[in-house]
């Protein structure tokens, strides 16, 4: 396999050629450079090392409760039905689903 590098980062990764070589010439902000099948594009290449992306941070817990909990549409619904029409089994089902996301992930 060959990576293609620009500034430090595989931007390209392609078999190598039959014969050797490399895949096709590039002018001089560019470097084909051998690796192995593990590379992938976006890596890091320095000092003659490849390096994955570091792993993105872990969510916060704002950003938990923002994906987990029911969209504000959900819920007006879900209080419409307890109040104006008296249902209440929907709303609480619901209300123990946010409480459990909020003891998951306090603020």
């Amino acid at each position: 396999m060959k990576a293609l590098i620009q500034n430090g980062e595989v931007r390209q990764v392609v078999p190598t050629p039959e014969g050797g070589g490399n895949p096709f010439e590039v002018n001089d902000d560019f470097e084909w450079v051998d690796c192995d099948e593990s590379v992938q594009m976006g890596w890091s290449y320095v000092n003659g090392v490849f390096s994955p992306p570091p792993s993105p941070p872990a969510p916060t817990n704002a950003e938990m409760r923002r994906l987990l909990l029911p969209a504000d549409s959900i819920r007006l619904e879900a209080l419409w039905e307890k109040v104006v029409r008296g249902n209440s089994q929907p709303s609480d089902d619901l209300e123990v689903q946010i409480q459990d996301i909020y003891t998951q992930y306090p603020i």
